[in-house]
């Protein structure tokens, strides 16, 4: 599977391929060619998408990156060298639970495309404790009170003088 990622001699006969690397951490999609290497992701925030220039691996500055999400279409914004955003609410739906992408990246003479399908990024509510702590709590409890017992009992049945 091409992925996007440092690298130093390259064959440039392979084909151009999108990827989904679903064994991420968080699910991207990957794009190479022999002129350029793309990975996108959805985080929080909305859809990022990194470019570079596959021979030198040096960020891909004024170029266009359109997407199309469903029947609209955005212009992700520039938010430094070779890195692209779009707002999560311009990608669709709040309760959209996976994107069909369709990314286009353009520059003076040349135009490459390529789309997947990304899930939407989880979210962590930070007021919920997590259930291990509950579990952990009611089994600390559960320990203090055996050993209470266990105390009553060896006191009671102490020699009396």
């Amino acid at each position: 599977m091409p992925f996007a990622s440092a690298h130093e001699g390259h064959d440039e006969d392979h084909e151009a391929a999108a990827v989904v690397d679903a064994t991420a951490q968080t699910p991207r999609l990957s794009y190479q060619s022999p002129r350029l290497e793309s990975v996108a992701l959805i985080d929080t925030q909305g859809l990022i998408v990194w470019v570079d220039d596959f021979a030198s691996n040096q960020p891909l500055s004024d170029i266009t990156v359109s997407v199309r999400v469903g029947s609209s279409s955005v212009q992700a914004q520039p938010i430094e060298a070779g890195t692209y955003r779009v707002p999560l609410d311009l990608l669709g739906s709040a309760d959209q639970r996976e994107f069909e992408l369709s990314l286009s990246l353009r520059g003076r003479e040349w135009e490459e495309q390529y789309a997947g399908h990304l899930p939407r990024a989880r979210t962590v509510d930070a007021a919920a404790p997590p259930a291990y702590s509950v579990v952990t709590l009611a089994l600390a409890i559960l320990i203090f009170v055996a050993l209470l017992v266990l105390a009553f009992v060896a006191w009671r049945r102490r020699p009396r003088a």
